[in-house]
């Protein structure tokens, strides 16, 4: 009956397996999760959550998209008015030339 119990208690005790100067590391049972049965009310919360993450992402995508375009209409914009800009400068300039050669001439 002593072995019996020796044992059993033998079994249950943890093993140590960490270093002597780290933390320890005890070896535990291992458990198969696929062959374990969740509760209706764990899975009815997981699908949930999953739900409500899927239609985050939907509307981030909606709201990325929304300001990558908005982003590309102001850029458009900014490169069409300094492109008019420098536009105006050279014929500011082609003018100012034009009447300094024309005066000292």
């Amino acid at each position: 009956m002593t072995e019996v119990t020796t044992a059993t208690t033998q079994a249950k005790t943890a093993k140590n397996t960490g270093s002597m100067l780290g933390l320890p590391n005890y070896e535990t049972s291992k458990i198969d999760l696929s062959k374990m049965e969740a509760p209706q009310a764990f899975r009815e919360f997981a699908d949930n959550g999953v739900a409500q993450a899927r239609d985050t992402y939907e509307k981030a995508k909606a709201v990325t998209e929304k300001a990558t375009n908005q982003l590309k209409d102001a850029y458009t914009a900014a490169a069409k008015g300094a492109t008019d800009y420098n536009l105006k400068v050279i014929e500011f300039a082609r003018a100012n030339t034009n009447t300094a050669v024309d005066n000292r001439f």
